[in-house]
Formats: C-alpha cells, sequence, structure tokens
C-alpha cells in the first residue's frame, strides 16, 4: 500500500502498540524507517508510555 504511486494523504494509525508481543523491535524499526521515506503518509501512534516504544 505504501508504494502505490497513486497514493494520496494518508493518515495510519496504529493503537495499542504496547500489546504487540511479537517481533515488536522489528515493527518499530520499520516505522522508523518508513516514516521519512513516505512524505505523504502521517503515522499516528498510541502505545503506553514504555521506554522500549519511546525510544
Amino acid at each position: 500500500m505504501l508504494e502505490d504511486p497513486n497514493l494520496g494523504h494518508t493518515f495510519l494509525v496504529i493503537d495499542a502498540l504496547d500489546e504487540c508481543v511479537t517481533d515488536l523491535p522489528l515493527f518499530l524499526d520499520y516505522i522508523v524507517a518508513k516514516s521519512p521515506v513516505f512524505s505523504c503518509v502521517k503515522w499516528i501512534v498510541s502505545s503506553r508510555n514504555w521506554p522500549d516504544i519511546e525510544n
């Protein structure tokens, strides 16, 4: 979806990130790597205030 050339302004909402029990570090790395690449996408992420996620 992110690589669709017809993608317009988009909001991705990820709720309860702290409840991710499998590959959370991998998913966080993905978000960090992709967010600057796709300027038309705004990421809205919610989570408990966990240090690992905040970093």
